[in-house]
């Protein structure tokens, strides 16, 4: 629909991505992508990392939510101002983990 924003998240499998003793087929997951549609794909570092005033995780509704916020944002500038947001979180804290994320417009 014109104008309407959905924001859908498919949960991943909770499994290392690498080797594990107890290996299991990962889930596929199919949907119908549309003109315009954006998808990101990401790994938890940047959910997980700690930071902020009070030290607290940056967790994965405020990443829902950065998200949502800069729908329209091309993806050159998304991607420096996803780099800001991340850095402004962290501030002195160390980082805790590798950070993918990997957005793919629909044309």
């Amino acid at each position: 629909m014109d104008g309407e924003i959905n924001l859908i998240e498919t949960k991943a499998d909770k499994q290392p991505f690498g080797f594990s003793e107890m290996m299991r087929p990962f889930t596929n997951h199919q949907m119908r992508l549309l003109p315009n549609d954006r998808l990101f794909l990401f790994s938890d570092g940047f959910v997980d990392q700690f930071g902020g005033e009070k030290g607290k995780k940056y967790k994965r509704n405020r990443f829902k939510t950065f998200l949502f916020e800069h729908y329209t944002t091309d993806m050159d500038t998304l991607q420096k101002e996803m780099k800001n947001e991340f850095l402004a979180w962290k501030g002195s804290f160390d980082q805790l983990d590798d950070i993918c994320v990997i957005g793919i417009d629909f044309q």
